[in-house]
């Protein structure tokens, strides 16, 4: 007996190691060690199951991360159960559900890789049962692409996967449904934004210089930016998507990109600048958002992505600054676009009092993510929000979470990643859910507005897919284009409450500080005649500069809203420097205990300037009362300073100049003075002094002689 248990137990262990056993096969939660390989899907085909599929097939390459060899490398596909709610769609997201209940045999990939070492790695499955996956209904389901090996020192187990969803619009080998009576409308939202702000320094006349060289690539046909093009020119080829199809702009990035085209500098790590290497990507990128804009629905987000309500928590100032960051004006001068009036897409929720700032300013219509809106009914389409006169044109949270993804979580440490981790499958899960609302009972026929990340990061050939996949859903009349303005027009479903939770990680603290003392610089300058410069727009820079402090990106880059906070602090130092006292090129001696001091003031700006003299307090010198000096545009104005020496030696005298509330504008100066006399008055008032000590010593020495005289 003890022999054929042995016997046994080494044929169980064998078959362990080359993948016969069931338990290889590992579901979700089921890995314990760390992941050791990185799985890279580059190809999926279908995208959409339909009656005429007959093999799903995945290739991609797998790349040991680890510090072990590892052997017997396969893969396999694991299908789970029909998703028969929302409910389970976004569980389906928010984590790799159960994927057991069809699986394809196992197929080698590679016999061993060491460190380092990549493979290539593909697996076909049938669709038809025959030793593939089953499938039994129209729907969508979980799908897992899961690769096993052996590290050294180890067992056999999972090391790699990637969760996705399969959308299944008619069962394989089976006769197609009737095509739905009425199509789903839906609207798709195509977001042109930076990854985050990236200008430094922007003088009015001067080239722009940005903090690093992104752009240059994202513009590029193949970076990121350049992608979201082809993928709207794809979509142009079919006329009922491209209807469809509403372009959502950030006006900075319009402005900064418009700057790249008249050449721009980089900031290096060193502090120096560099010229930029984007021009030409620039031109070309520029010229292609024309030509699709032109004529086309097109909405504004805030400048920069800012978080509006962050904005107005800066007082006074922050609220005209949201006003600023709402105006669409750059989309129809820069793009020549028309723009939705008073639409905006801003990035999460706002709270009341914005939406009131931003009603100010013109905003009748913000496009929010359902989450954020509190009803006793269930919210759909357009509603009122309560405390405003602000309406919400809601957008699907499933659709939202399906193409955002999320990229890095916590199974991802475990080998198990999904489309946000791998661009080339980006948009897998939110295509699934689409085909889902056009077929759900519930939801079918309801018009979608679908709302991609403001981030969006696919490649073209991804958009390709995508379009494709919803081409064939409008072929089947599961979906029909509607233009945003047909949704934007229909009315009011309801009343709703639109929640706001603060953003994590606080605002920097010296913003409101920054620009106050921008507009009170603003406050000294006077408009030239002659040039016909508008000093706001000297100022405007540091203005955009704070609203890119508030940006929405610096929630996914620690330390950024700090930085981008710096970097206006500079921008309003740069400002105020070229009004300032220039510094004595050498010591300054009294020619008399009462001589003026020549002070010379510069003024570098295109516009005239009014300031005042400030100079630090000294014991040894009085300065007479000097009134606020106008200075020209570009000019060196010198004045003599009525000052006395109160004693003879040397004096440290601090010059600046200020506005007339006190914000210092340039670096302040220092005069050294030296005086071997006193001034007139400081004499007058010792003599008259000492003759006074005098005459009262005189009495008072004829008094005792007096007194003793007389004693």
């Amino acid at each position: 007996m003890k022999r054929l248990a042995a016997i046994a137990l080494t044929v169980l262990f064998v078959a362990t190691l080359t993948g016969f056993a069931p338990a290889a096969a590992a579901q979700p939660g089921e890995q314990s060690e760390p992941s050791r390989l990185h799985l890279d899907v580059d190809q999926m085909n279908p995208r959409l199951v339909t009656t005429t599929s007959s093999t799903l097939g995945i290739s991609g390459r797998i790349t040991n991360t680890g510090d072990r060899r590892i052997t017997n490398i396969k893969v396999q596909l694991q299908l789970g159960e029909r998703q028969t709610s929302e409910k389970q769609l976004k569980q389906a997201l928010a984590e790799s559900p159960e994927t057991g209940s069809s699986v394809s045999q196992f197929v080698d990939v590679v016999a061993s890789l060491e460190p380092g070492q990549s493979a290539p790695l593909t697996v076909n499955a049938s669709l038809r049962g025959d030793s593939g996956l089953e499938i039994a209904k129209q729907g969508v389901y979980p799908l897992l692409v899961n690769v096993n090996g052996t590290p050294d020192f180890g067992g056999r187990t999972r090391l790699a996967a990637v969760s996705l969803l399969l959308p299944v619009v008619s069962v394989p080998g089976k006769p197609a449904p009737p095509n739905p009576a009425k199509a789903t409308p839906f609207t798709l939202l195509w977001p042109l934004a930076d990854t985050r702000p990236n200008i430094v320094s922007a003088p009015l006349g001067e080239s722009v210089v940005l903090g690093d060289d992104h752009l240059a690539d994202d513009l590029a046909p193949t970076g990121r930016l350049g992608a979201l093009l082809t993928g709207a020119r794809r979509a142009k080829q079919n006329p009922k998507v491209f209807n469809a199809l509403c372009f959502g702009i950030d006006p900075d990035l319009i402005g900064t990109v418009t700057a790249m085209t008249r050449g721009y500098q980089v900031r290096t790590p060193w502090g120096s600048n560099v010229p930029g290497r984007g021009k030409d990507a620039a031109v070309s990128w520029l010229e292609s958002v024309r030509g699709l804009v032109g004529g086309h629905c097109t909405v504004a987000m805030p400048s920069s992505d800012a978080d509006l309500s962050q904005l107005t928590k800066l007082g006074d100032s922050g609220k005209n600054l949201a006003k600023a960051a709402v105006d669409d004006g750059r989309l129809r001068t820069l793009l020549d676009a028309d723009p939705a009036d008073g639409v905006l897409w801003p990035g999460g929720s706002l709270d009341t009092g914005t939406l009131g700032t931003i009603a100010e300013a013109g905003v009748h219509t913000v496009l929010a993510d359902t989450q954020y809106l509190e009803s006793t009914k269930l919210v759909s389409g357009g509603v009122g929000l309560e405390g405003s006169s602000v309406r919400a044109q809601s957008y699907d949270t499933l659709l939202a979470k399906a193409f955002a993804g999320t990229s890095g979580r916590p199974d991802s440490s475990t080998g198990v990643t999904t489309p946000a981790d791998d661009p080339d499958v980006g948009t897998q899960n939110g295509l699934a859910v689409l085909a889902y609302r056009s077929t759900a009972t519930a939801d079918a026929g309801k018009p979608l507005l679908v709302a991609p990340p403001r981030r969006w990061a696919v490649p073209d050939r991804e958009f390709d897919r995508l379009f494709d996949s919803i081409d064939e859903l409008v072929t089947r009349n599961m979906l029909t284009g509607m233009p945003l303005q047909q949704q934007l027009g229909a009315g009011e479903s309801g009343v709703a409450r639109m929640t706001y939770t603060p953003a994590e990680g606080a605002l920097p603290g010296n913003l409101a500080d920054i620009d106050s003392a921008a507009t009170d610089v603003r406050s000294v300058m006077e408009p030239d005649t002659s040039n016909k410069v508008n000093p706001d727009l000297l100022v405007k820079p540091v203005h955009d500069a704070v609203i890119r402090a508030t940006s929405t990106a610096w929630q996914f880059v620690p330390g950024g809203a700090d930085q981008a906070a710096s970097t206006a602090r500079d921008q309003l130092d740069d400002l105020r420097g070229r009004i300032a006292v220039i510094p004595p090129g050498q010591p300054f001696s009294f020619a008399s205990g009462s001589s003026p001091i020549p002070v010379a003031m510069q003024n570098k700006l295109p516009v005239a300037v009014t300031v005042r003299l400030r100079f630090s307090d000294n014991a040894g010198l009085r300065i007479d009362p000097v009134p606020d000096q106008p200075i020209p545009r570009n000019s060196i104005v010198p004045v003599r300073v009525p000052a006395e020496a109160l004693r003879a030696g040397r004096f440290s005298l601090d010059v600046s100049l200020t506005t007339s509330s006190g914000t210092q504008l340039g670096p302040t100066a220092r005069f050294e003075l030296t005086s071997s006399e006193y001034g007139i008055v400081t004499v007058i008032v010792t003599s008259t002094a000492g003759v006074a000590l005098l005459l009262l010593s005189g009495r008072r020495i004829y008094r005792r002689v007096k007194e003793r005289k007389a004693a």
